[in-house]
């Protein structure tokens, strides 16, 4: 079962992880969902190799799909406006049905 847990660190900043899809290659999944499902368009790709950090935008907010393997998947504002968590928000749980179908 997958669900979304939002963190909030010491210095604010938000992001909100995909408990439960945890795999390497659950990034294509998801990246697919975003441009697909979401109408993202891809901004800049940064790969490692323990992790991916892409940066997407929708509507003019820009925002990563960041995945380490020690930490999982995670959708994260770029601002912190309470605005764009709001819609980081709402965006992760419009996600999650799509997420779950595809396990």
């Amino acid at each position: 079962m997958v669900r979304i847990v939002k963190h909030i660190a010491n210095d604010g900043r938000v992001d909100f992880e995909f408990v439960g899809f945890e795999l390497w290659d659950d990034f294509y999944t998801l990246t697919n969902i975003l441009k697909t499902q979401m109408d993202a368009k891809v901004v800049e790709k940064l790969e490692g190799i323990y992790s991916r950090y892409w940066t997407f935008e929708i509507n003019n907010i820009p925002f990563k799909l960041m995945y380490h393997e020690d930490t999982g998947y995670c959708l994260c504002p770029i601002k912190s406006s309470a605005d764009d968590i709001i819609f980081m928000e709402n965006l992760a749980h419009k996600m999650l049905p799509l997420v779950s179908k595809s396990l």
